[in-house]
Formats: C-alpha cells, sequence, structure tokens
C-alpha cells in the first residue's frame, strides 16, 4: 500500500512537468517554424502588374450628366457604322490594367520599410448631347488617369505581409471628342496606401510577388472642363480605387 502511494505522488509529479512539456512544444512550434525560414533580404526589389477595380468612373458620369451629356443615342446605322440604342453617360473601360514597382528594404525578421509608385492606364467615360449638333447629336468623352508614389511600413509572418503609409497621388481628367482634346485638370492629393502580400522564393535571387492595394485618394474637386461649346461644372470625385497584382522580384 505504501509502494503504491509513493508511485501515485511521483506520477502526479511528473503530470505537471508533462504538460509543461506539452505546452512549450505546442506554443513554440509556430516559433521554430519561423526560424526555420530563411533570413530576409535586406533589400528586394519587384515589379506587379495586373488589374485595378473602382475610380472616377461614377463621379466623372455625373459631371458629364449635369453638363449636358446624359440624353439618349437611339441606334441606327451610318456612314461610320451601325449602333445600338444607349442612355449615356457610360463608362466606356475603368481604369484596367495596373502596374506597381516597389523597393523594401529589412533588416528585422518581422519589419520592413518600402517605397513604391504605381498607375493604371487611363479610363473613359462617354456622354452624348442630342441636341449640340442637329439631326446628328454629338459624342465626347471624358478621360482621367492616376499616378500613386507611396512609403509603407510592414509587419511581417513568414512570406506574407502587411503594411500601411501615406501615399502621393496626381490625378488627371481631360475632355475630348474622338479626335481632339479639349481642356485638362490635374489635382494633387495626399492620401494612404494598405497593402497585404505575399513572396515566395523561387530560384536563386528571384522572387514571386502577389499583392493587393487599396489606394485612398478621397473624393477631390474637378473642373470646371471645357468640352465642345458647353462647360463640364465642377465636381467632387472619388479616385480610391483597388489593385491586385502578380509580378516577379530580386531579392538580394
Amino acid at each position: 500500500m505504501l509502494e503504491r502511494m509513493i508511485h501515485a505522488d511521483r506520477v502526479g509529479r511528473g503530470r505537471p512537468l508533462t504538460m509543461l512539456a506539452m505546452a512549450l512544444g505546442l506554443f513554440g512550434a509556430p516559433a521554430w517554424a519561423q526560424d526555420s525560414q530563411p533570413a530576409r533580404p535586406r533589400v528586394t526589389i519587384s515589379a506587379s502588374f495586373g488589374y485595378m477595380a473602382g475610380g472616377p468612373a461614377e463621379g466623372i458620369e455625373a459631371m458629364l450628366e449635369a453638363g449636358g451629356f446624359g440624353d439618349f443615342m437611339e441606334g441606327g446605322c451610318q456612314i461610320e457604322g451601325c449602333f445600338v440604342d444607349r442612355d449615356y453617360p457610360v463608362t466606356a473601360s475603368d481604369p484596367g490594367p495596373g502596374s506597381n514597382l516597389r523597393v523594401s528594404y529589412s533588416q528585422w525578421r518581422h519589419f520592413e520599410v518600402a517605397v513604391s509608385t504605381g498607375s493604371a492606364t487611363p479610363s473613359e467615360t462617354d456622354g452624348f448631347s442630342e441636341v449640340l449638333v442637329p439631326d446628328f447629336g454629338r459624342y465626347s468623352k471624358v478621360e482621367s488617369h492616376v499616378r500613386m508614389y507611396a512609403s509603407t511600413a510592414s509587419v511581417r509572418a513568414g512570406y506574407a505581409s502587411i503594411g500601411v503609409g501615406p501615399a502621393y497621388y496626381r490625378l488627371q481628367a481631360w475632355g475630348g471628342s474622338e479626335d481632339e482634346r479639349f481642356d485638362e485638370a490635374t489635382q494633387k492629393k495626399v492620401g494612404a496606401l494598405m497593402e497585404a502580400a505575399a513572396q515566395f522564393p523561387m530560384f536563386k535571387k528571384v522572387i514571386l510577388d502577389l499583392r493587393l492595394h487599396y489606394r485612398y485618394v478621397g473624393p477631390i474637386e474637378v473642373g470646371p472642363l471645357q468640352l465642345e461649346s458647353r462647360t463640364l461644372p465642377t465636381t467632387r470625385i472619388d479616385f480610391s480605387h483597388a489593385f491586385i497584382g502578380i509580378g516577379l522580384g530580386l531579392a538580394f
């Protein structure tokens, strides 16, 4: 009986040690796995290409509508070709394809700083005025373009990162017809860049770069813009947009 009690006492004392060892193994595993990752390079240069969504289309449509380019165009065939019935204004193309160039620096395992620049192909919003040219009407458009310069601070976990920082945006909008540009407005705005990314080593110093941006510009006043014989009024337009891209880079 005494021997059983001594044995039980030893077993009871051993349980906390066993549980402690299990806890250290459980919570220490992520740290061990992270330490086993390759050391972070000090400098990374990457270029990514992808698609942009959002942007100023809604605000530019409101500008064209207020300026008298929101008429209905009846379909039919002319010398230029055949057309379908359409209510204007209409966005013919969003910002669409975009690009991002980024240079980052890190001498810490979980933290890095970076500078980046990005742009997109110009977006186009079309308007139509039935009374501007009797019997035929007049088709006109407003195009816009955004360029970004940003600096970010990011927190890393393995190959993934998330960051935020200030951004400087150069915004352009111009009005024109099919073959002529009438007026242009340029604005500069300080906003923000929020990004999530993953960079995977491929071979030697080459990395695969996956990147998601939300580029916050906020609403700004654009105009007035002279378009044909009409003036598009000053309108508050939000140029904020998202970017998702994939690319390659070099790690040093």
